[in-house]
């Protein structure tokens, strides 16, 4: 007979209910909190939002069965496709040229003739567009030209700004580097501006876009010869069609979260290394 005791399988140690700790680290600045527990409170956050969107009317604010009900007399009935379709092309119109044109000028900074010229640029952005719209309509010959020019102006000062402000933050010893090199200072611009900083670049245009999108309705609005969700909106408020406008304000935030999301994924296949950058070199 054996002297050795047979040996017992061990039990796995309880969990530890962490309920509590999750609920502190909520409420903690820079706490450490898990996924699971980011779910569930996010879950419970927008089953409340539902909750209260449902329980509490109100004269201004439809629930979501008169929204819903809006939407779809708006889809089949005044074409808002069709008018989704108007103002997609006329923003992206918009967000081409407006990156063209921001971003020629912001790689001319490399120049000093051009930096005071740009940064005179900058402060378009404290212009209001209640006394420009009558300088637009001089010198553009069509409604399309009278959109498109305004929303050019209003996306192209924020991000001109922008990416003066990440030239500016390029090091002198990060140019030095690629100076040891050998490389002209054309190639120092492209290494460190133009490539070296492509992807915050990218990242500035995907923040500034949606500067369009909160421009759309007010540019629509001016000129309705075209149509677009904006004159489609104005239309429904003047007759005070209050479900029919949050119906059409919900459209642009879904369409407006569908392009952020467009801009995220084009950045990652873009420029990879920036994200393996942001993550500490990790894949």
């Amino acid at each position: 007979m054996s002297d050795v005791a047979p040996v017992m399988p061990m039990k796995a140690p309880a969990r530890d209910f962490r309920a509590w700790e999750d609920v502190k680290s909520a409420f903690s600045p820079n706490g450490d909190f898990p996924s699971r527990s980011m779910f569930i409170m996010t879950s419970l956050q927008i089953a409340a939002a539902v909750w209260f969107w449902f329980a509490m009317p109100s004269a201004i604010f439809p629930n979501p069965v008169e929204m819903w009900q809006a939407l779809t007399k708006l889809w089949f009935e005044d074409a808002l496709g069709h008018e989704i379709i108007t103002s997609l092309v006329l923003n992206f119109e918009a967000m081409l040229v407006a990156a063209a044109l921001s971003l020629l000028l912001a790689y001319a900074t490399a120049m000093p003739f051009f930096r005071p010229i740009v940064r005179f640029i900058c402060t378009f952005r404290f212009l209001g567009l209640a006394g420009l719209s009558l300088m637009f309509m001089t010198y553009t010959s069509g409604a399309h030209e009278l959109k498109l020019s305004i929303l050019v102006f209003s996306v192209s000062a924020y991000y001109i700004t922008s990416l003066g402000r990440i030239i500016q933050a390029i090091p002198e010893s990060e140019k030095n580097y690629f100076r040891t090199l050998g490389m002209s200072e054309w190639e120092v611009v492209y290494a460190t501006v133009i490539r070296g900083r492509a992807a915050e670049m990218w990242e500035a245009l995907r923040q500034n876009a949606a500067m369009g999108w909160m421009m759309l309705t007010t540019v629509e609005g001016l000129s309705k010869s075209e149509g677009g969700v904006g004159a489609l909106m104005l239309l429904s408020q003047r007759l005070r069609r209050l479900s029919e406008v949050f119906a059409v304000q919900a459209t642009l935030q879904l369409l407006g979260m569908a392009q952020d999301f467009g801009f995220s994924w084009a950045k990652y296949k873009l420029f990879p290394w920036a994200d393996r950058r942001s993550r500490g070199g990790k894949r």
